[in-house]
């Protein structure tokens, strides 16, 4: 009867050792991921500021900051200009135009309004440039992409619905 006791008791402790080890894990794992870890938050405004050293002589930029109190690190950012219902006699609704962007590599913790990066938007490298050429756009956006003067501010007077 010892021997099956035995037997028992280490069945039991090692069935309750994984169970809370599991547990134990899972907690830690969601403390780290959602507690802890960084939030980046983007500003609502994009940035315009006279550059000649841009293409079209202005610079673009939309800020953000980490709120959390862990960095950020090996950052990678997409921007799109999105142009919804576009009229097309084709079936696509959407038009979707890749920016070209800088690359943060590590985003340090600041203020919950204090932003401490800046994303640059590219709006005349030659893949926007490229895109803007394309037949299914109007003659002048393909005059403003040809002359390299593709600004947002146009963009969105002529596609209000558009977004970033």
């Amino acid at each position: 009867m010892e021997m099956s006791d035995t037997l028992y008791s280490i069945l039991i402790g090692t069935s309750t050792g994984v169970v809370s080890g599991i547990v134990a894990s899972l907690v830690v794992w969601w403390f780290l991921y959602r507690v802890l870890a960084p939030k980046i938050v983007f500003s609502e405004r994009i940035r315009k500021s006279a550059n000649k050293s841009f293409e079209g002589g202005y610079k673009y930029q939309i800020a953000f900051t980490n709120t959390q109190k862990r960095d950020a690190v090996d950052l990678r950012f997409r921007a799109t200009y999105v142009i919804p219902d576009f009229p097309l006699q084709y079936s696509i609704t959407y038009q979707h135009i890749n920016l070209s962007t800088n690359e943060v590599l590590e985003l340090k913790p600041a203020g919950k309004k204090n932003f401490n990066k800046r994303l640059y938007l590219k709006f005349n490298d030659e893949n926007v440039i490229k895109a803007f050429k394309r037949s299914h756009f109007s003659e002048d956006i393909r005059n403003m992409a040809e002359k390299m003067e593709v600004l947002p501010e146009t963009l969105f007077a002529i596609f209000p619905q558009s977004y970033i």
